[in-house]
């Protein structure tokens, strides 16, 4: 059992509530389960690079769809 307090805790659930949100995003599902295939293939093939490129592309499109999701409320 991991336990959490303080800031740890505030990050923590900060994060769930962004997988959340962002897994019922139209196609979010879909999208993120694509670009973790392409990070764990990255990771397989031994490329840092492209690995660091597709954590990169990931977290820059989870922030773009949660991004528009609060815009359109």
């Amino acid at each position: 059992m991991l336990l959490v307090s303080g800031p740890d805790l505030l990050v923590e659930s900060l994060s769930a509530q962004t997988r959340v949100r962002t897994v019922q995003l139209p196609d979010r599902m879909r999208q993120s389960l694509a670009e973790h295939r392409e990070i764990v293939a990255a990771v397989r093939a031994g490329d840092p690079d492209r690995a660091e490129v597709a954590v990169r592309t990931h977290l820059t499109n989870v922030k773009e769809s949660l991004r528009r999701s609060l815009q359109s409320r």
